[in-house]
């Protein structure tokens, strides 16, 4: 474990780790609509009965309040004050927190709190009005606004956001005429958490100039065109652990920055649109998309920039292409295509519009296309270069060839491919700028390295009868079915099962096992790995079949042992002398990206207790090496900066520490910069705290 550096200014508190929670003891107003007591809010027997009488008893000038409303159905017009107008919505007062799911006086313990077991919710006022009605409200809102736990439904805006910071969890927006959310004019954060939006006839939630982070949220059964579910127009979009289910039309929408990371998109009919289709920089991790259907220009993603989609799964879609690139620098990279067609169209799952596309390490099985047949890969901008490595291409129907379309400069190498009638489009227009290396491809292609051999599959996939799922009827019958296999290669030294993650030893070998080029980067490959690359899909990850030499995996690992048989000789030697001053810079570097996961956006902290500093990290060809957080305050006489290191011996490079200098009651923006195994550098997006005596 690296020791850990703190720069002067800086001193780490010896403590546990606290908990980021909004500061303690916050004055408290309750509002209960069975409340028969005093109605001042003082306590739950003397709680306002009207949540728009507790809104209006704050300063509404940042002052730090919360209000707890018990379960039951609000409304802006239900006021023991005679308003000065009609009340047209809540208006989220800034600093105030208001959490709902409170069990309330109908309960023995009024303070229990169960979102789900005692909904509170909030409902637009009764009656037909000219104007669009709005449930609530956060205007100008400063760090520290909060909604926490309330149902908003049947409004034509749920709620509306307007130049405000604002937190918003266990909430659910549903049934909303329009929007659930309405993020307009610029300047917004927002930072919305565990909650779900439903049956929106526009859009659930529509931002415009505005960052907003979306984490473990629902969207399902919502209707629109572009955008059913999130549409971002400019600013940056962020969102983790989200899940699309069950939308019709566009699912997310925008321009501007996106970072999407373990998110699902199931079930979805996009029509003719995109469940994502975004302008601008994109970077689409971990994220599943299953089951959407679509027409024949539709597409899964349509990323219309610089645009990175890493460790995706693309299973059992209709329409075509899966995914749809445009910009500078298009790269795909540890993704399976898998089950998906298209019947009336096409066969392309990538189509490019990009100047330089990298496909590495992704799996093709499986797909099949109509009577429009074209490459699996297609490029569309005239004088692109194409760069595909490690990919396995195999059993897919319908398909005229791997690659097609007006790819200037086409580079191919340790893949495997089977059951391709063609690799290239024969209307390539530059047939001689097409490389092929160190592939296996089944009815042989020539190029230094190349074979044409049986891959020994771990478990092929094949085309079965819908009926009965364990009878084949190949890829010719136009019922049948894919049923998924394992494309790990053999190895008698162990593949990597995935269900039982485990090695699992197996009577042959594949030849493709250490068959990529000599002089190629083995990437994360476990040992022994022979000291060179194996083709396919899984050649240079963790994932890679180990090299079998001809006696068992070694016991121990000895220094100098390149290639793993037990033993240092001549081999070592050989493998060591070919790669002699060979420098691992000469393959471009992608960026790693880093995001700010706690402290939250908008957090309001305790002075001088310690804080935990925590981020999200990934870097996809190689590791983080250092992560770093500064904090800055601006303040009269100009901005002050503090910096420390974390620690790479605590996960998500967690650390627990407490400034020596802070200004009370100001905003401070804290950053996280990671930085790779080869120097290169990422900065997070900034989020802002305060601190609070």
């Amino acid at each position: 474990m690296r020791s850990q550096r703190i720069v002067s200014l800086v001193f780490v508190a010896v403590c546990v780790f606290a908990p980021l929670v909004a500061v303690a003891d916050l004055p408290v107003i309750y509002v209960d609509s069975t409340a028969t007591g005093a109605n001042d809010g003082s306590s739950w027997a003397d709680a306002y009965v009207s949540l728009q009488d507790a809104l209006a008893a704050t300063s509404g000038e940042g002052e730090l309040v919360e209000i707890r409303v018990a379960q039951g159905t609000y409304r802006p017009d239900e006021s023991s004050r005679p308003p000065r107008g009609r009340p047209l919505m809540f208006l989220l007062p800034s600093g105030t927190v208001l959490r709902g799911g409170y069990a309330g006086l109908a309960a023995a313990d009024a303070d229990a709190r169960d979102v789900s077991l005692y909904p509170t919710v909030l409902k637009p006022v009764e009656g037909d009005s000219v104007l669009p009605k709005y449930v609530i409200a956060a205007r100008e809102t400063g760090p520290g606004t909060t909604l926490d736990g309330v149902i908003v439904s049947e409004g034509d805006v749920g709620m509306e956001i307007v130049d405000a910071n604002v937190v918003i969890l266990n909430c659910g927006f549903e049934g909303n005429d329009e929007y659930g959310i309405f993020c307009w004019l610029h300047g917004s954060n927002i930072s919305l958490s565990d909650c779900y939006f439903a049956h929106h006839a526009e859009c659930a939630a529509d931002v415009f100039s505005s960052q907003a982070t979306f984490s473990n949220c629902l969207f399902e059964h919502n209707q629109g065109h572009l955008a059913c579910a999130i549409e971002s127009m400019g600013g940056t979009l962020v969102a983790v652990d989200c899940t699309f289910r069950a939308n019709e039309g566009g699912v997310v929408y925008g321009f501007g920055t996106a970072d999407l990371l373990r998110c699902e998109f199931v079930d979805n009919s996009i029509g003719g649109d995109e469940a994502l289709d975004w302008s601008g920089t994109a970077t689409v991790r971990q994220c599943r998309f299953e089951s959407n259907t679509g027409g024949e220009i539709g597409a899964a993603l349509r990323l219309s920039g610089d645009a990175t989609v890493a460790d995706c799964e693309f299973t059992g879609n209709a329409g075509s292409p899966k995914v749809r690139t445009s910009g500078n620098v298009a790269t795909v990279t540890r993704c399976s295509f898998v089950g998906n067609t298209n019947e009336g169209g096409s066969s392309r799952l990538i189509e490019s519009r990009a100047a330089l596309t990298r496909i590495s390490h992704c799996l093709f099985t499986g797909n099949s296309g109509g009577p429009f047949t074209s490459g699996t890969i297609q490029g569309i901008r005239i004088g692109a270069t194409l760069e595909v490595s490690n990919c396995t291409f195999a059993d897919n129907r319908a398909q005229s060839n791997a690659i097609g379309g007006y790819w200037e400069n086409v580079s191919l190498t340790q893949c495997i491919l089977q059951d391709v009638p063609n690799l290239f489009d024969d209307s390539l227009p530059y047939p001689e700028n097409i490389a092929v290396t160190y592939s296996n491809i089944e009815g042989g292609y020539p190029g230094p390295g190349n074979i044409d051999v049986e891959p020994e599959f771990v478990r092929p996939g094949y085309w079965a009868d819908p009926n009965d799922l364990d009878v084949e009827v190949g890829s010719d019958d136009p019922q049948a079915v894919w049923v998924m296999g394992d494309y790990h290669l053999q190895s008698q030294a162990g593949h990597w099962d995935r269900d039982a993650e485990t090695w699992v030893f197996d009577d042959v070998t594949s030849p493709c096992i250490d068959a990529g080029d000599p002089n190629g980067f083995l990437g994360q490959e476990p040992f022994p790995n022979g000291g060179y690359v194996n083709m396919g899909a899984y050649g240079g990850t963790q994932e890679a079949s180990r090299s079998y030499l001809g006696k068992p995996v070694c016991e121990n690992q000895l220094a100098g042992d390149i290639n793993g048989d037990c033993i240092v000789d001549q081999t070592d030697l050989d493998i060591l002398l070919s790669h002699w001053l060979m420098d691992s810079t000469e393959v471009a570097n992608i960026p790693p990206v880093i995001r700010i996961v706690s402290p939250i956006d908008g957090a309001e902290l305790t002075y001088p207790d310690p804080i935990e500093l925590r981020v999200e990290t990934s870097d996809l060809d190689g590791y983080i090496w250092e992560v770093s957080y500064r904090l800055e305050a601006s303040t009269d006489t100009g901005s002050e900066g503090y910096h420390v290191v974390g620690d790479s011996g605590f996960e998500d490079w967690k650390i627990s520490l407490a400034w020596s200098k802070i200004h009370l009651d100001a905003p401070h923006t804290i950053t996280a910069t990671a930085v790779d195994n080869r120097g290169v550098e990422t900065t997070s997006a900034p989020i802002t705290v305060t601190f609070h005596p």
